[in-house]
């Protein structure tokens, strides 16, 4: 046998669920809100999140060359695009990179190893970061320069 109710506990169990429902209904909108600029965020902001993930997490690693310019010798928001010169690739960001290359190309092709001291081509070097945060590139002759300059920078 089932308990009949009188209006008024029917408008208060009424009243208790509407509660219930509109507390739901709140939590959700603002869930649904929160993830809506979450993803917004990351969406445009998405060049920015990698590039900061680059400077922080590949430092004491080998950064591949189309993450950097040569000509500017910095880690770069977006990849680089390579250009050959006397049968080597170097990797620039823009034209006016590629200008520099081809009106400086001894000045530009030429660096010193971070380690060693010895010139390198930028073409053949193996690249590295040269602090962690830091977008600049310092290059190196081989594995082991490459491997002392790190192992120096963590004592």
């Amino acid at each position: 046998m089932a308990k009949k109710l009188t209006k008024k506990q029917l408008r208060e169990k009424q009243a208790v669920e509407d509660k219930k429902f509109k507390k739901i209904l709140r939590n959700g909108a603002l869930l649904s809100l929160f993830a809506l600029i979450l993803i917004n965020v990351f969406y445009t902001h998405w060049c920015d999140t990698k590039y900061f993930i680059r400077k922080h997490t590949l430092y004491g690693k080998k950064i591949m060359p189309e993450l950097v310019c040569e000509a500017e010798n910095l880690l770069k928001y977006h990849e680089s695009y390579g250009v050959n010169i006397d049968d080597n690739t170097f990797y620039i960001c823009s034209s006016k990179c590629k200008h520099y290359i081809v009106e400086h190309y001894e000045q530009f092709a030429f660096t010193i190893d971070a380690q060693s001291g010895d010139s390198i081509c930028k073409a053949e070097a193996i690249l590295g970061l040269k602090k962690k945060g830091s977008n600049l590139i310092v290059y190196f002759k081989n594995e082991e320069t490459f491997e002392k300059y790190y192992n120096k920078k963590v004592r």
